[in-house]
């Protein structure tokens, strides 16, 4: 049974101090790199886009995911950035993946979900508690918990997600950042 939600999308790291940063390096043609005029907001949605088409492209129950927007932290203290997404899955395949699998989400239930001096978790950490939540991983009320289980599905799936995320941005669809300096 294919459905519709909001939620945040899995994998993506954000953009500070991660591989999909802007990436000065790649500028070597320009003498004066801290003067140039660079469309940081372009450059970061054309990421994003192509972050939830890599999404969409490596798991065989998401059928769509739709960029909506990226959210960016006032301060990098605490939290990187966030692509809001709009996804389209067969809810019923990610539950049998859940369950399939359960042993392991319960450790990623342990590992992400339990508070700790310096976080407070606001979900809990139980996995029969998401499973009634969710009435058994296909009910989704809360966006997060659709991502918590796709972002689950990504790491226990994939050796090096993250890498495999930052080649398909930007190796095999040739972004280069020379492409967002904007002529004065």
């Amino acid at each position: 049974m294919k459905k519709k939600y909001k939620t945040w999308m899995p994998v993506f790291q954000g953009f500070y101090g991660t591989l999909l940063e802007f990436d000065y390096y790649r500028l070597e043609d320009f003498d004066d790199v801290d003067n140039l005029n660079i469309d940081y907001k372009q450059y970061e949605n054309d990421i994003s886009e192509l972050a939830c088409n890599f999404i969409e492209s490596e798991c065989n129950f998401i059928k769509s995911v739709k960029f909506e927007k990226l959210i960016s932290p006032k301060f990098y203290n605490f939290s990187n950035d966030s692509i809001n997404c709009e996804i389209t899955l067969d809810v019923n395949k990610l539950s049998d993946y859940i369950n399939d699998n359960l042993e392991a989400f319960k450790d990623y239930l342990k590992d992400n979900y339990t508070s700790y001096d310096g976080f407070s978790s606001s979900y809990s950490n139980d996995v029969n508690k998401w499973r009634y939540d969710t009435d058994n991983f296909i009910e989704f009320n809360d966006g997060h918990k659709l991502g918590a289980l796709l972002q689950f599905y990504f790491i226990n799936e994939f050796e090096d997600i993250n890498m495999s995320m930052y080649e398909y941005c930007k190796c095999d669809h040739d972004i280069h950042e020379s492409n967002y300096i904007i002529e004065s």
